[in-house]
């Protein structure tokens, strides 16, 4: 990267703009260790965790976060399940977190921005996240902060 275009890629970025998120998994442990991870990330406040599908989707209806970091099997809702839940209004940008690869394909169809295989690092949830924070700046430019519906339309599934 040459001097000028980080000089720009750093002045574009918000530098005040925090990543509201909610974790939902239903392993305790998982949820601990993402919260941990996040803690070490800039501008990511978790405003809520989840242990089950149905208090994901109550959770993302009250707090209306930008990021969802979703697990797929869960006691009540699994996480595509979750997804066919909300509304596009509601819908944050989705992160799938699993142990299990044979979900990717279908996370992807549902228009998951990412796609956490567990057990996962600090480097590769920071990638993650800088995806998210490079979303948030296109959609920023083209219209509002948190108006990232058309990355999410769940008609695939």
């Amino acid at each position: 990267m040459t001097p000028d275009l980080a000089a720009r890629t750093q002045q574009d970025q918000p530098t005040d703009a925090v990543v509201r998120t909610i974790i939902a998994d239903d392993e305790r442990l998982a949820r601990e260790k993402l919260r941990l991870l996040l803690g070490s990330e800039p501008s990511v406040e978790v405003v809520a965790e989840c242990d089950d599908g149905t208090q994901t989707v109550s959770a993302v209806r009250s707090c209306h976060p930008d990021l969802l970091l979703l697990d797929i099997q869960m006691p009540g809702l699994d996480g595509f399940q979750v997804l066919r839940k909300l509304s596009p209004p509601e819908m944050p940008v989705v992160i799938f977190t699993s142990a299990y690869d044979q979900y990717a394909i279908r996370a992807f169809e549902a228009h998951a921005l990412d796609y956490l295989l567990k057990p996962f690092d600090q480097e590769r949830l920071h990638r993650a996240l800088e995806r998210v924070r490079t979303v948030f700046l296109i959609s920023s430019r083209a219209s509002s902060p948190k108006d990232c519906s058309h990355l999410n339309r769940r008609n695939a599934w």
